[in-house]
């Protein structure tokens, strides 16, 4: 995931598009994402983050 970055098995934002949801929110640069639709960051790899991010549709609930 080349928009995210996992450091020590913590998941950072480290690039936020313009005018996404994620910039309007003002989430901050390389703040670590604690889960993703209820599913804790800690346990997903690249995999099932992608699986995650794609059964999301177009409503994501990430906790920071």
């Amino acid at each position: 995931m080349e928009k995210n970055l996992w450091i020590m098995g913590t998941l950072l934002i480290r690039i936020l598009n313009s005018e996404s949801p994620a910039e309007k929110a003002n989430l901050p640069l390389y703040q670590a994402i604690v889960s993703i639709n209820g599913v804790e960051a800690a346990c997903l790899n690249d995999e099932h983050l992608k699986t995650v991010l794609r059964r999301a549709d177009k409503q994501l609930r990430v906790r920071v």
